[in-house]
């Protein structure tokens, strides 16, 4: 059967059955088979109904039933490898695509090695063994992951060529030219007239799928070949258009294109002295209705010469010069070097229409799925549970396009002028992947924000009653609520192991506060983060953070590269690959090189995600540390990181019990390996109280004080500093939020030096101090009856 065919009859019909039904049923029933004995043709039943659902396009179904079929092969990977020899070479890109998402999420789980080499086999030889893997950047992604995973475990033939599962991979190239006309066979009627199809109206133009899905994936290659040695820029590839264009040029098409640059020269000379007049904007500013749309005569030459020059060509020259040049004539040419510089990028409209015309080749037409379609449209864009059927085509043409690009082309690093060009190699780099099959929770059991009261890993809780100002003002300048101690950072559990907090966050905040969604009253803040230094640096470290208000942008931070599946980390090459130490220079005022200890994951909704119930965000042990304790993921599930010998080293206790966010680990282990490699853990401990008024926080301040702590655990001994800063309100400030006038206060007290300050500069600000002191003390008058300078007996 075909795969139109088959979603007119059984995808659709599983997209729209109401809710609980027994899809959802053998779901949630699947999901619970991981720890129990199912026999094998059960287990192989129930496995063959998931992988049919893969084709469904309902994002819910499709993303929960690719967990529940995770959950059900992490035991079981013998009958992974007969559902990839049954189904892998299935004509359903939706389908197989997901079915290897699955097995990749279930061999991550490392519950089980048996049968992962053969799993690891069937994987190589359904996409990779011959002359061209499927064309789908995710298929490819997800089976290139089985074996990598398979390899890191040492659990691989000899006969897996490593060289065939990385990119870039083989396929069909170039792309054909797509002229505007050929979107015409996608129109339908609708009385006297015609309009776009649902996919052409979807993946051209100004569709939501072309604008915000499409053309961010596309702007991330150069339209330079892989061959080549660097990625060119607009101008470059414009002399390249301009070669071809005249080695074949007609007389009258020269002339015309004489005619367009000479009428372009003159309105860009046009434009760029009205930019520089200031009378001319705020003639257009204050122009009477109806004017202010009024072309520029110079603006309607060039648009005569242009199409006068366009008429000159045939379509499929017209489409060359709208590539190569069109856009270069008009922003660039005539203007500075660098617009000029700008690297040049794939064209979005040519990879809108080749994606439309990919999904109508696939076999979606209108009259065939038409009553589905005009039912199941997406309310919003970023309502996609249930998706219209030819959304899927979009998606199975849009994935072929990137796999094809990510072949041929370079991709780019970034936006700026002086991008270069880097290796691709994944779909992580352009943000392609649409969940992690590897996480198998739904949300987690509480958070930062969350005020969960005292846990036996942040064992500490304040309670922020609404003060009277005055009050407020006592308590921020006395030692009440100041939670800055060795006790945050050394914990025990309910069964008396101790572990050491790497990094945490807490936030109280006052009664009225919780229930507003204005940040008033008062607050306090406590950050806890730890670097790793060598022994010999420690000292120098210590001055460097001395005498500092320190927040986690003043210390090293290891950061998960966004889209990496909680599974890959830290084994997989992409993470591996980041460099662990941070050297002299890379942190703001530090002179020694540091280690971070932790990173984030985060796994968020509001996407495509269907997957997840809430966003899940927890702590990770960088790679270093992880591979120091021997530490890898226990399961997706858990969330823990355990050693060799299967004991639970690091983790995040708030995924399964309601608190703050927290990384703890194991302090005996953690402390005896830092003392083999001659490492010592610092501590930075920064509390923070603050004192709001009750409407606007930016107006009524009553003042912020800090408290950083620098702890460090030497020779079984806590050391540690402490610093404190405060930052006062000005006087409006402070008037708005005691709700009476204040008096200007002068201080005497010289200026201090700023971080990078010139002497010159510093000189120069406190005499611009003194001279308003002096104008503050002639403007304020004494109380009267008293002299100035008098004190009130």
């Amino acid at each position: 059967m075909s795969m139109p065919d088959r979603d007119a009859i059984w995808s659709t019909a599983t997209a729209i059955e109401p809710e609980p039904n027994a899809i959802h049923t053998l779901i949630l029933w699947v999901s619970e088979q991981r720890d129990t004995h199912l026999d094998e043709d059960r287990s192989r039943l129930a496995a063959s109904a998931l992988v049919w659902l893969f084709s469904t396009p309902n994002r819910f179904i499709r993303d929960r039933t690719t967990k529940a079929l995770t959950i059900l092969l992490s035991t079981r990977l013998s009958l992974a490898t007969k559902l990839i020899r049954q189904f892998g070479g299935i004509n359903d890109p939706y389908i197989a695509e997901r079915l290897f998402g699955s097995v990749y999420g279930a061999v991550l789980q490392g519950l089980t090695v048996a049968g992962l080499q053969d799993v690891a086999e069937a994987t190589y030889d359904i996409v990779f063994a011959g002359a061209e893997p499927p064309v789908h950047v995710l298929l490819r992604d997800y089976a290139r992951g089985i074996i990598e995973y398979a390899q890191s475990r040492r659990l691989t033939s000899e006969r897996i060529e490593a060289v065939r599962i990385r990119p870039p991979y083989k396929s069909d190239w170039p792309l054909p030219f797509i002229p505007e006309s050929a979107m015409d066979a996608y129109r339908v009627a609708y009385g006297t007239s015609s309009f776009p199809d649902a996919i052409a109206s979807s993946t051209t133009s100004m569709g939501d799928f072309a604008r915000y899905v499409l053309e961010g994936k596309v702007n991330d290659f150069s339209e330079t070949a892989l061959k080549e040695k660097a990625p060119r820029t607009v101008r470059e590839e414009f002399e390249r258009w301009r070669v071809r264009f005249f080695a074949s040029a007609k007389p009258r098409q020269k002339t015309a294109f004489k005619k367009l640059l000479s009428t372009t020269a003159t309105h860009t000379k046009r434009e760029n002295a009205r930019r520089n007049d200031p009378g001319d904007i705020i003639r257009i500013v204050y122009a009477k209705p109806g004017n202010e749309k009024k072309k520029d005569p110079t603006q309607i030459a060039r648009e005569k010469a242009e199409a006068a020059f366009l008429r000159t060509l045939s379509e499929i020259q017209r489409e060359d010069y709208r590539i190569g040049a069109k856009h270069y004539i008009a922003h660039a040419m005539f203007a500075d070097a660098f617009q000029q510089s700008q690297m040049a990028r794939f064209d979005r409209i040519w990879a809108q229409r080749w994606v439309c015309q990919r999904a109508h080749e696939l076999g979606w037409t209108e009259k065939r799925f038409k009553d589905f379609d005009n039912t199941h449209r997406s309310h919003g864009r970023n309502e996609h549970r249930v998706e219209r059927i030819g959304k899927k085509y979009q998606w199975i043409a849009l994935y072929e396009l990137i796999a094809r690009m990510s072949d041929h082309l370079m991709l780019l690093n970034g936006y700026a002028q002086d991008s270069d060009a880097i290796p691709y190699q994944g779909p992580w780099q352009i943000s392609c992947r649409d969940m992690d099959p590897s996480l198998l929770i739904t949300k987690t059991a509480g958070g930062s924000w969350a005020h969960a009261g005292k846990t036996w890993w942040s064992p500490v809780d304040i309670c922020l009653p609404k003060l009277a100002p005055r009050t407020s003002l006592a308590w921020l300048h006395s030692d009440v609520d100041v939670t800055n101690s060795r006790s945050l950072i050394e914990v025990a559990d309910s069964g008396g192991r101790q572990w050491l907090v790497l990094d945490s966050f807490r936030w109280w905040h006052s009664e009225e506060r919780a229930r507003e969604t204005t940040p008033y009253g008062r607050d306090v803040h406590v950050w806890i983060s730890t670097l790793v230094v060598n022994q010999t640096d420690l000292s120098q470290l210590l001055r460097d953070l001395r005498g500092r208000t320190l927040t986690t942008d003043d210390l090293p931070q290891f950061h998960i590269p966004s889209d990496i599946f909680i599974g890959e980390h830290p084994w997989h090459p992409a993470v591996s690959r980041i460099a662990n130490w941070f050297e002299v220079g890379e942190v703001r005022d530090l002179t020694v090189r540091t280690l971070p200890t932790v990173g984030t994951y985060t796994a968020s909704t509001g996407g495509h995600d269907h997957s997840i119930d809430d966003t899940v965000s927890i702590h990770v042990p960088a790679p270093w540390l992880a591979d120091m304790l021997g530490m890898t993921l226990k399961d997706g599930m858990s969330l823990t990181y355990a050693d060799s010998k299967g004991r639970t080293a690091f983790f995040d206790p708030m995924t399964k019990t309601p608190g703050p966010h927290a990384a703890l680990v194991d302090r005996d282990s953690f402390l005896s390996k830092m003392s083999e490699r001659k490492l010592i853990p610092v501590w930075v401990v920064h509390s923070r109280k603050s004192a709001f008024g009750d409407n606007d926080p930016s107006r009524e301040f009553g003042g912020e004080v800090d408290v950083t702590g620098v702890y460090v655990l030497k020779n079984s001994r806590w050391q540690s500093h402490t610093h404190m800063a405060k930052l006062k309100p000005s006087i409006e400030q402070f008037s708005a939020f005691l709700g009476e006038p204040v008096p200007p206060r002068v201080s005497a007290a010289p200026l201090r030096r700023r971080a990078g300050e010139s002497r010159a500069a510093l000189k120069k600000r406190n005499k611009k101090k003194a001279t308003n002191n002096t104008r503050i003390r002639k403007t304020v008058r004494p109380a009267p009856g008293r002299k100035r300078g008098t004190r009130k007996r």
